[in-house]
């Protein structure tokens, strides 16, 4: 429902209303628009149980204008869900509020709230968004039992503008239980884009209050971009601080006028790390930041860990030293800089270029062995892994098409042509511990060919080709904000390949190729500035190829044969470096030993002179590359 005047019925607006002996509210949403909801209390969705179960789920509430403190002052609250229980459970699950308003609220914003009387209460994956306005209170999720336990687990703040009022509490999980067990773990608020904190405010990862024990702490994390200046800081596990570009020299990113407790009170640390977005140099070893500074009379209280980790962007990863300074500041020093092992996945990807165009290079290579003149169109298709340190896993096509001409010598036939080739290839499968990518691939480009049979049985053969190849990559690589790694990459290529043979026959209808080829394919560099802000350098990439192997040919009839081969092929080179900041990224190689065979069918038909012939075929890999292709080959003859 959408309120935009004074829609309250007795001080109560709800989007959907349930009570009975089990009631559920489910996926119920109110916006409120100016001036639509003074003073009211504000539900996504209620539900009410008098003897069972009351679940709120997927409930939510928008705010876009006054909804709050529009008589006297007095604001009530706003619930994204609301389960209440006599006697039984209350759950209040994956609710949500978001504030976009730029009025003053002095009520509370609860992403979901859970209320039993004898019973279980929970409050889980809850979420409250304040992006402007003036709020009071914030809580990811509230549980609240009389006689059971209460748990508030998995919820979520983000204040990402706005202001809080003075003395306000801002809190990921708080839970209550008079006579049981109260939990509040494993719940996140986000604080980033510089709002402002009024005097006193208070920031819990988890809390309790009117009665009940239990953790706290566990799991508890907050996510700081911003400097902030708030009353009190507690109960979180994890602090993860991202100093913003500019940044005051000097100054912490919390200052605290009262209390700062670290640690859960029983020698558990807190955690702490500290990142730096891209866009700007990293921080250098032996640089010192203060996180925390307590102003007021108080001390920071408490156990943390004595060493942390952070970013810088995407691609590099820093160590600190964590250290209190005369007991109200604690400090970050960088004690090394290095490129993290995730940031090779950026290398993978522009690796899967060279991978496609050594692709298309076989196809031109098959082409270069059909000594027969004519017009001619190739097609190849197939999936393969490359084990690179990680792995790649390459699936695409090439195409091929040109012209070739034939004529007598005095030492034997020659062969020659021209043709335009063009691939397409795409990566899903690009891994690096835990981070995956992907890489959508294509090239394009023309060149010559050529093969010599000589009246001894033997033949020469070769290839020239040039072109250009584009990348566009994406992946779940991170900076400091959540940002996620891509970027968009084009260069130059040019490859060749050489290969020499005999053919010898075995009978009148079965012969046997035995040959070596050498392929090279040269990849150009190119610069490239990540989403994220980092700069990257990729070197261009060479691949060196040796081949030797052997094909046995068998006429079926005039219009049939087939063949059957094997070869064994050594990759010397294919490696992928990069720089990002002036540090070397690990580079993966296709470098190894790759055991290749194949198999396929050859038919052709005459048609008035100007014969159709059909090529079909199959490779299988195994050893640095795995997988399988197909090819088809067409010619028509002249």
């Amino acid at each position: 429902m959408t309120v935009n005047s004074d829609g309250k019925v007795n001080n109560f607006v709800y989007g959907g209303y349930a009570k009975g002996t089990s009631g559920t509210a489910t996926g119920n949403s109110v916006t409120v628009n100016s001036g639509g909801a003074a003073g009211a209390t504000v539900c996504g969705g209620y539900a009410e149980s008098t003897d069972g179960t009351a679940t709120a789920t997927g409930n939510t509430v928008t705010i876009n204008g006054a909804a709050m403190g529009g008589q006297g002052g007095q604001g009530e609250a706003v619930n994204g869900g609301y389960a209440y229980s006599i006697g039984g459970t209350a759950a209040a699950t994956g609710n949500t509020v978001t504030v976009n308003s730029s009025d003053t609220m002095a009520g509370g914003f609860h992403g979901g709230s859970a209320y039993s009387i004898g019973g279980t209460a929970a409050a889980t994956g809850n979420t409250v968004t304040v992006n402007s306005g003036t709020v009071g209170g914030v809580a990811g999720g509230l549980a609240y039992s009389n006689g059971g336990t209460a748990a508030a687990t998995g919820n979520t703040v983000f204040i990402n503008g706005g202001t809080v009022l003075s003395g306000a509490a801002v809190i990921g999980g708080h839970a209550s239980s008079i006579g049981s067990t109260a939990t509040a773990t494993h719940n996140t608020v986000t604080i980033r884009n510089n709002p402002t904190f009024r005097e006193h405010t208070r920031l819990y990862g988890g809390n309790t209050s009117a009665g009940g024990s239990g953790d706290v702490f566990t799991g508890n994390t907050l996510n700081l971009s911003s400097t902030i200046k708030v009353g009190s800081v507690q109960n979180f596990e994890f602090y993860n601080f991202t100093l913003p570009k500019e940044m005051e020299s000097g100054k912490p990113m919390l200052d605290v006028s009262d209390t700062v407790v670290l640690g859960n009170g029983d020698g558990t640390d807190s955690k702490i790390t500290v990142s730096t977005l891209g866009g700007k140099a990293p921080l250098l070893e032996g640089s010192e930041i203060m996180l925390i500074e307590v102003t007021g009379t108080n001390n920071i209280t408490g156990d943390f860990s004595p060493t942390g980790t952070g970013t810088h962007g995407a691609t590099l990863g820093y160590t600190f030293e964590i250290f209190s300074h005369n007991n109200n500041e604690l400090w970050a020093e960088v004690t090394s800089v290095r490129t993290s092992q995730e940031s090779k996945i950026l290398s993978e990807g522009f690796l899967t270029g060279s991978i496609l165009l050594n692709q298309t290079g076989d196809m031109i290579a098959q082409r270069t062995e059909q000594a027969k003149c004519g017009t001619f169109f190739d097609i190849s298709f197939g999936g393969s892994r490359y084990n690179t340190g990680s792995h790649v896993d390459m699936k695409g096509f090439s195409l091929l098409t040109g012209i070739t001409r034939c004529m007598n010598t005095a030492s034997g036939k020659m062969t020659y042509g021209a043709f335009f080739e063009y691939g397409n290839g795409n990566d899903t499968g690009l891994y690096v511990t835990g981070v995956r990518g992907k890489s959508d691939v294509y090239h394009y480009g023309g060149g010559l060919l050529g093969r010599l049979n000589l009246r001894s049985n033997n033949y020469a053969e070769g290839s020239f080709r040039v072109g250009g190849v584009s990348n566009g990559f994406s992946s779940n690589l991170f900076d400091g904000q959540g940002n996620a790694a891509s970027y968009d990459s084009s260069s130059a290529y040019v490859g060749t390949h050489i290969g020499l043979g005999r053919v010898r026959k075995l009978s009148s209808r079965n012969t046997v190729d035995v040959y070596g080829k050498y392929f090279w394919t040269h990849q150009g560099s190119d610069r490239v500035t990540l989403s994220t802000g980092d700069p990257v350098k990729f070197h261009s990439i060479d691949s060196h190829r040796l081949r030797f192997g052997g094909r046995s040919h068998y006429v079926v009839n005039r219009r049939l044969s087939t063949y059957l081969g094997a070869a064994w092929e050594h990759e010397f080179a294919g490696t992928a470096r990069a720089t990002t900041y002036g540090y070397a990224i690990d580079a993966p190689s296709l470098r190894g030993d790759t055991g290749i065979g194949e198999l396929g069918v050859s038919v052709s038909r005459s048609a008035r002179g100007a014969p159709l012939a059909l090529d079909l075929g199959v490779q299988g890999y195994c050893g640095k590359r795995e997988g399988v292709a197909g090819s088809v080959q067409i010619r028509w003859a002249w």
